[in-house]
């Protein structure tokens, strides 16, 4: 496996792969807050040959020094996006994950690469980018098997 992320240039845009995760306790999302008032699921690009699953236990650890296994593969999305004077394609793999030891959302978290990962209770949670990935954590927050979901945001 490489340590290379899967993300490249291409004459009109800009193409990456991302894995990303649902992480709930005590009726609190794990998020990331971004300066433009938008929210995101902690995760990140995956390596090449890096499988989905591996990817999000990976980018946890990292950016929050949390251990989590994942449970479920709960959505796909393709997303489509403009800015900076480009265009974007992202594939984002989307999972629940339940933590590998006990948790305390009152307890500091060891942010390593973003600032501004924090508990929020659930129902704030609903500025996330891309928009589909409001329903799937509102479809994680049920915590009961469900159909993998496909979304294309254009």
């Amino acid at each position: 496996m490489s340590n290379e992320d899967i993300r490249f240039k291409l004459k009109d845009g800009q193409f990456d792969v991302r894995a990303c995760g649902i992480l709930c306790c005590d009726k609190k999302v794990l998020v990331s807050h971004e300066d433009d008032g938008s929210q995101t699921l902690v995760g990140g690009a995956i390596h090449f040959g890096e499988p989905t699953e591996e990817a999000v236990v990976r980018e946890f650890k990292e950016e929050t020094g949390l251990s989590v296994r994942v449970k479920q593969l709960l959505g796909v999305v393709e997303n489509f996006w403009q800015g900076n004077g480009q265009v974007y394609h992202q594939i984002v793999v989307v999972y629940y994950l339940v933590p590998t030891d006990s948790i305390d959302v009152s307890d500091v978290l060891q942010l390593n690469e973003k600032p501004n990962v924090q508990w929020t209770p659930e129902d704030r949670v609903v500025h996330l980018k891309p928009e589909a990935l409001n329903q799937l954590v509102k479809q994680g927050l049920k915590k009961s098997n469900c159909n993998v979901q496909h979304f294309v945001n254009q």
